[in-house]
């Protein structure tokens, strides 16, 4: 699905989402490990957001994307599983869904090709939301599962990643936290209306 605003619109969301979330999905080297299901808050330096990730994994937070920066712990065999969240304001609103298909510029980028497993609507945050879980090889040939998800206020887009391995013991046991702790990002709403969003044009 494309934004419907016009085609340069359309491209000036497609590159700007690739330029910050090629960092999300290639993000991680590390492997992963059993996780607690135990979770901490991590506010984002700018006080755009909050999210609850897993308390025994390694954070990293920054001004620039990826704000938040979350792995598993990492022994030396395999990728680690992984959750990163990007913010970036935009100079068209959009919504969650287009936020979601508009990243499909980076995943051509990223990975190349991808298969889509599910995507829908879902809350985040307590916020409408849209979201998508796909499976995909990495570099070194490790299969991986990924859910990315979106929830946007005008112009802000804020856009979550979390990765595991593609087995069955991985999917049922870290693919739901990994949901479960994307559902608990809380955008900073007072924060986000003060960005100014340009109305799109037609051409």
């Amino acid at each position: 699905m494309q934004i419907r605003t016009g085609r340069s619109a359309a491209q000036t969301v497609g590159a700007s989402l690739a330029a910050v979330a090629t960092i999300a999905i290639l993000a991680g080297v590390g492997p992963a490990t059993a996780q607690s299901l135990n979770l901490r808050a991590v506010r984002d330096p700018q006080n755009r957001f909050t999210i609850a990730v897993p308390a025994t994994w390694n954070v990293q937070t920054q001004a620039k994307n990826p704000s938040v920066e979350a792995k598993s712990p990492a022994p030396k065999t395999t990728l680690p599983d992984s959750l990163d969240v990007i913010v970036y304001d935009m100079p068209h609103a959009l919504s969650a869904q287009d936020c979601v298909h508009e990243s499909d510029m980076v995943l051509r980028f990223a990975i190349h090709s991808w298969t889509t497993v599910k995507e829908g609507p879902v809350s985040i945050g307590g916020e409408p939301g849209y979201s998508r879980v796909y499976n995909w090889k990495s570099g070194n040939g490790e299969q991986r599962q990924s859910v990315q998800a979106c929830v946007t206020h005008g112009g802000r887009v804020f856009m979550a990643v979390g990765t595991t391995e593609n087995t069955q013991a991985k999917i049922d046991a870290t693919m739901p936290l990994l949901q479960h702790a994307i559902a608990t990002l809380k955008p900073n709403l007072a924060e986000a209306s003060t960005t100014e969003v340009v109305p799109a044009k037609n051409k």
